[in-house]
């Protein structure tokens, strides 16, 4: 097993015990809050002009104008 392979299933292990404690309508709070703040934050980072991994988008040719 790598090492991504086990810290994926560590934190796989840790969602699990969080998700056991809740509810179902937690859950789907807690799914909704989180994709709301993801959707927010990938919004902002494409207002940006900003890649995934932190580099800048490359600029977009010019158009030329007949």
């Amino acid at each position: 097993m790598s090492n991504d392979d086990a810290l994926f299933s560590q934190l796989d292990e840790v969602f699990t015990a969080i998700l056991s404690g809740m509810s179902p309508a937690g859950r789907q709070r807690t799914a909704r809050s989180v994709g709301t703040m993801l959707r927010r934050s990938q919004s902002q980072r494409i207002v940006r002009q900003e890649a995934p991994d932190g580099s800048k988008f490359p600029s977009r040719r010019r158009r030329v104008l007949r």
